[in-house]
């Protein structure tokens, strides 16, 4: 889920629909701002989740320093999970505004390719 609400809140939503996940959660841009949403991933319980951490890798021609590169994600990021030898990431690319202009769409591109540039660390999902 993009865009959740806190940790608290998203295993609530869990516990009071009796639904039988675990909830893994990131805040998205390391908590840089408190307003930012955070991104939840809900695992199967029985299944190990072995790691969640929010990534900003950068973005291919970007020279952007590692400590702004939230600001390249929008102020976004990666979820990245590790389950039981699989790799998940979730991502929420640039949202187009109402009047979407050629730099939101330049930004969601160069946003998908950091995806894919990163998604291909991770040979299992990528051959």
């Amino acid at each position: 889920m993009l865009e959740s609400p806190n940790l608290i809140e998203a295993n609530f939503f869990t516990v009071a629909n009796n639904l039988p996940y675990q909830v893994a959660h990131v805040r998205q841009q390391k908590g840089l701002r408190s307003w930012a949403d955070g991104m939840v991933l809900m695992v199967k319980n029985g299944l190990k989740l072995k790691s969640v951490s929010l990534e900003t890798p950068p973005i291919p021609g970007g020279g952007t320093a590692p400590h702004n590169r939230y600001l390249d994600w929008s102020l976004r990021g990666i979820l990245v999970a590790k389950i039981e030898g699989v790799t998940f990431l979730g991502a929420h690319l640039k949202s187009p505004t109402r009047n979407p202009d050629k730099n939101d769409l330049v930004k969601r591109l160069k946003q998908a390719r950091g995806l894919a540039a990163y998604a291909k660390r991770f040979k299992a999902i990528c051959s």
